[in-house]
């Protein structure tokens, strides 16, 4: 599920960029580990990309159940354990030459249109975006505004050399493995000693 909401975002912003700059015959957004896209032969890869990277996953223990069981009314329960709900860290990088006066290659116009792109859209529900898949009820994405310190730190761990970059947390992404612990049927009626009550 994790890697259908990060295509599903990489689609969107590239659909944006296509919307805004007219069609391209060069991927424009590479999904990417950061400590790579200058070094050895990888480097050649990011050259002149958008890299999207996963830079953190966190449990978001608020929407998650207490229940491990799930009542089909007027059928059955079925008992597994609940869903667990992610919130994710995308890091946008743009890996352009900073130097360059063309509109194509201009880094920081890139890095406007992300920013554009989920100011004008930052939730996407089955009824405004028809083709948002079905395993996913939302996905709503926000701006995360870190300290230089922060950023500092952020890099550090990446073991990459800071270029300009946004990062956005997508909410909340559940995930569920179809398998069933046990079924059982509803409780229609108790006997107290010996007592009948329906």
């Amino acid at each position: 599920m994790l890697d259908e909401a990060l295509k599903y975002i990489k689609s969107e912003v590239n659909d944006y960029f296509t919307q805004k700059l007219g069609n391209s015959t060069e991927t424009r957004i590479l999904f990417g580990n950061l400590s790579q896209i200058n070094e050895g032969t990888q480097a050649e890869k990011y050259k002149g990309k958008i890299v999207m990277s996963l830079v953190n996953v966190e449990e978001d223990k608020l929407s998650k159940s207490p229940d491990n069981f799930t009542v089909i009314p007027m059928q059955k329960t079925i008992y597994k354990n609940p869903k667990v709900y992610l919130n994710v860290y995308i890091l946008f990088a743009i890996n352009k030459d900073y130097g360059s006066t063309t509109e194509t290659a201009d880094p920081y116009k890139d890095l406007s249109l992300i920013v554009q792109c989920f100011q004008r859209k930052n939730l996407f529900t089955p009824e405004n975006s028809p083709s948002l898949p079905s395993i996913f009820d939302r996905l709503y994405l926000e701006l995360v505004s870190l300290s230089f310190e922060q950023l500092n730190h952020l890099w550090g761990v990446l073991g990459g050399k800071y270029i300009p970059s946004v990062l956005y947390k997508v909410r909340v992404i559940g995930i569920e493995d179809d398998q069933v612990d046990f079924e059982g049927g509803l409780i229609q009626e108790i006997n107290i000693n010996a007592k009948h009550i329906k």
